[in-house]
């Protein structure tokens, strides 16, 4: 009899221990069957107090051990997944086999990405100016001005450009080397982007340069363009008068810069001629 009743007892124990230790387990899959790895899977009571937690494996597999009978609350969340969650009455192991995360389309609006107009390279930065920037230069001093270029001190009325702590500023238009006043006939428009060189050394032809400046522009293959810029004394005999015009045709590319200017004591006329031909 002693015996019967000690069986009993083992048996209701070994039960009541069972019990105790349920198990809940899974596998996250996403809606094309695919594991999803380290989904967040946590159990929680009916009150919302957590009783643990753990994260699927490299098949999506989890597994709860441990669990107490009862209900629950199972959740599961991964991010960029809508959550899923499971209420469970748990009084047997539990087999929930694959459950489905939804993806989570997120509605956005307009969006736009704007990254830096400055870039870093070994020997140069490269500036690309901005739509504002564009929209509110008329020729390429303008442009350079509301570029606010470190060290480059720009005079627009003059025509000319300088550099903190001295040294003279070479101009060049895609790669070739030119005067101010071909600079001032260029239209800010055409611009593409401008590379400032510091500390640019032997390459370009003088050890006293303080800087370079690199101004690329649109190649046209045909069509032309005429500017000019006036600036006069209505009181006194003065002024600076700048005429540039440029006709385009394929490779080629014609044009004339004329400069005048006149004061109340002189008067100057300066007449500058480059030719390029192929490489010479």
């Amino acid at each position: 009899m002693k015996t019967k009743l000690f069986l009993l007892l083992t048996v209701l124990s070994v039960l009541s221990t069972q019990a105790q230790h349920l198990t809940i387990k899974g596998r996250v899959t996403d809606t094309s069957q695919e594991a999803i790895i380290a989904a967040n899977v946590s159990l929680w009571t009916t009150d919302s107090t957590l009783v643990t937690g753990v994260t699927s494996d490299t098949q999506g597999k989890f597994a709860l051990n441990k669990i107490k009978a009862g209900n629950y609350r199972l959740a599961i969340t991964f991010i960029g997944y809508q959550s899923e969650v499971i209420l469970l009455k748990l009084n047997n192991n539990l087999d929930l086999g694959d459950v489905q995360l939804q993806e989570d389309a997120v509605s956005l609006g307009e969006v736009t990405v704007s990254a830096s107009n400055v870039l870093q390279r070994v020997d140069r930065q490269i500036i690309l100016p901005t739509e504002s920037q564009l929209k509110r230069s008329f020729c390429a001093y303008d442009l350079l001005n509301n570029l606010g270029i470190a060290r480059l001190q720009v005079d627009k009325f003059t025509n000319s450009m300088s550099i903190s702590g001295g040294g003279a500023v070479q101009t060049r238009i895609n790669g070739i080397k030119v005067t101010d006043k071909e600079i001032a006939a260029v239209r800010a428009k055409d611009v593409l982007r401008v590379e400032f060189i510091e500390d640019p050394g032997k390459q370009y032809g003088d050890d006293e340069l303080g800087a370079v400046v690199n101004i690329i522009l649109r190649r046209r293959e045909t069509g032309g363009v005429v500017n000019f810029q006036l600036s006069d004394s209505p009181h006194t005999l003065w002024g600076e008068n700048f005429l540039s015009a440029k006709f385009n045709y394929k490779n080629s590319e014609w044009g004339i810069d004329y400069f005048n200017k006149n004061g109340k004591y002189h008067s100057r006329l300066e007449s500058h001629e480059t030719f390029y031909l192929g490489d010479r």
